[in-house]
């Protein structure tokens, strides 16, 4: 394990409450391993204090990467400008709003370690066991897996769970079409046309530890564009 180098790409928007929350448990948590590792936080066009707050945690944990877009590209736009400058043999990607513990991440990375050879294709990621109440979201993901089944067969039981872990085998093959909601779906659909091993943990799902959930009000306008990526991957592969 001494050799293996991890990228962490965290793609940021107005997330200048999570931060300071959710960077110093993962620093925790990856000290306790003889793993070389670099986060890349992305600040994705935010217009908070996020900057800032990166920079200062930058000063903290040097194997900190920051990259500042100034124009959000969107969910997976923010993922591939992390991917860029990404330099590990396992890369992996979650989201900023601490709804996964410390610890769960670092689980669902060493099962990638346990389980693979790194020059092998795989992914490791989550699968969530929520523990809130989601109310109209729940409908809207049961509808998503049915159409999601529907279009690309079975793939895995969670789609859009991070934290996702992967081989630099595997990223380097794949080629991204997506620059929104369904970048998650789309590296799922093409690690199954490249026959990649997936493994799916079980991980427990909190509410956001802090600030606002970037869908919120604007959750049918979300489901919209991403059943709308959806077919519009399917109709050009």
């Amino acid at each position: 394990m001494k050799n293996i180098k991890i990228s962490l790409i965290i793609p940021c928007f107005n997330e200048q409450e999570c931060l300071p929350l959710v960077i110093p448990p993962l620093f925790d948590v990856f000290n306790q391993y003889a793993w070389e590792v670099e986060v890349i936080l992305v600040n994705n066009g935010s217009t908070d204090l996020t900057n800032q707050i990166i920079s200062q945690l930058q000063k903290i944990y040097p194997q900190i990467i920051q990259v500042n877009l100034s124009i959000n590209q969107l969910y997976g736009g923010g993922v591939q400008a992390g991917l860029k400058l990404a330099t590990g043999d396992i890369i992996g990607h979650m989201c900023a709003d601490g709804q996964i513990s410390a610890v769960e991440v670092s689980n669902i990375l060493m099962q990638a370690i346990e389980l693979y050879p790194l020059h092998s294709c795989f992914v490791a990621k989550a699968k969530r066991i929520h523990h809130h109440n989601l109310g109209l979201r729940n409908l809207s993901s049961m509808l998503w897996k049915n159409l999601f089944s529907t279009l690309f067969g079975r793939v895995c039981s969670d789609v859009n769970a991070t934290p996702k872990f992967y081989s630099r085998k595997l990223l380097d093959k794949m080629i991204f079409k997506t620059q929104g909601d369904f970048f998650d779906a789309e590296l799922m659909v093409q690690a199954k046309s490249w026959q990649s091993k997936i493994v799916e943990i079980h991980t427990h799902f909190y509410p956001r530890i802090a600030g606002q959930s970037k869908v919120g009000k604007k959750f049918i306008q979300h489901s919209f564009n991403f059943i709308w990526d959806a077919l519009k991957f399917k109709w050009n592969t």
